[in-house]
C-alpha cells in the first residue's frame, strides 16, 4: 500500500513538474528549403527575405535567423534572435556557441554594462533561468519533500518527527527558495526584455515628433513598459510604438519595429 501510494503521488507530481522543451530538430527544413538552398550558396540577403516569408514562432526559426543575420553583420538582429530561440530551447549547445560568438563581436565596441542597462538584480537573475526548469525544480523538490515525510510518518507513526525531519526540512528549504525565485520571475512579466535589433532613438513620447532623449546601439537590452500603441501625431504613418526603460532611471519610447521582445 505504501510503495503504491509513493509511486502514485510521484506520477502525479511529475506530471506537472516536467517541462516541454522544443526539439531540436523543431520545424523541419521543408518549410525553409530555399532558404537554406540560399544560405548554403552565401546569398544571405536572399536566404533572410526567404525566411521572412515563412515566419514561426520556433526555437529552430529564430536560431536560422540569428545565423543569417550574423553573415549579414547585423549583430544586434542576430543577438536578439538567438536569445530568444535560446528562451525557447534552453541549453542547446550550438546556441550557446553563437550566443558566445555574438556578444564577443559586440564588445569590441560595448562593454557588458552596456549591453544590459536597464535591467536590475532580480531581473538579471529571472533572465538567466526558465520558468519550466524552476517550475521542474520546485515540482521535483516538492515530490522529495512529500516522499520522505510519508516514509518518516509510516516508521514513526509521530507528526512531530514528521515536519521535523533534517532531510525533509532541507528538501523544504529548496522548495521555498524556488518557489521565490518562481515568484520573482513572475514578477518581472511586467517589464519583459527585448533587444534593440538596430541602432534607434529613444523619444519621450510616442512618434518621430517627440523629443529625441539618448540613442541606443543595436544589441542592447531594454525592459518593455505597458502595451504598445499608435503614434499620436496626425496624418502619421500607423507605426507602433512600445514604452520602455532603458537605463536604471531613464524611460522612453522607441518603434516595435526596433526591438525583439525576448
Amino acid at each position: 500500500m505504501y510503495n503504491r501510494l509513493i509511486c502514485f503521488l510521484g506520477l502525479i507530481l511529475l506530471t506537472f513538474a516536467s517541462p516541454c522543451f522544443a526539439s531540436s530538430d523543431e520545424g523541419d527544413w521543408h518549410e525553409w528549403k530555399e532558404a537554406k538552398t540560399l544560405y548554403d550558396e552565401q546569398k544571405f540577403e536572399s536566404s533572410l527575405a526567404a525566411f521572412l516569408e515563412n515566419p514561426q514562432e520556433n526555437a529552430s526559426y529564430h536560431y536560422n535567423l540569428g545565423a543569417v543575420y550574423f553573415r549579414l553583420k547585423k549583430l544586434g538582429a542576430s543577438l536578439a534572435h538567438f536569445e530568444k530561440a535560446n528562451r525557447m530551447h534552453p541549453h542547446d549547445a550550438d546556441t550557446q556557441y553563437n550566443l558566445s560568438l555574438v556578444r564577443n563581436s559586440l564588445k569590441q565596441t560595448l562593454s557588458s554594462d552596456q549591453l544590459d542597462p536597464a535591467s536590475d538584480w532580480f531581473e538579471l537573475i529571472a533572465d538567466r533561468l526558465s520558468l519550466e526548469e524552476v517550475r521542474t525544480a520546485l515540482g521535483l523538490l516538492g515530490l522529495i519533500t512529500t516522499l520522505v515525510w510519508i516514509r518518516v510518518y509510516y516508521k514513526t507513526r509521530d507528526f512531530k518527527k514528521t515536519i521535523l525531519h533534517p532531510t525533509a526540512l532541507l528538501a523544504l528549504a529548496g522548495c521555498i527558495a524556488s518557489a521565490s525565485v518562481y515568484g520573482l520571475q513572475r514578477l518581472t512579466h511586467s517589464s519583459p526584455p527585448a533587444i534593440c535589433i538596430q541602432r534607434e532613438s529613444i523619444r519621450s513620447g510616442p512618434g518621430e515628433h517627440y523629443l529625441e532623449l539618448v540613442q541606443i546601439e543595436e544589441g542592447v537590452k531594454v525592459r518593455l513598459l505597458g502595451p504598445s500603441m499608435k503614434t499620436t501625431q496626425p496624418h502619421s504613418s500607423d507605426e507602433l510604438w512600445h514604452q520602455i526603460r532603458y537605463s536604471e532611471e531613464g524611460i522612453g519610447w522607441m518603434k516595435n519595429s526596433s526591438i525583439l521582445a525576448l
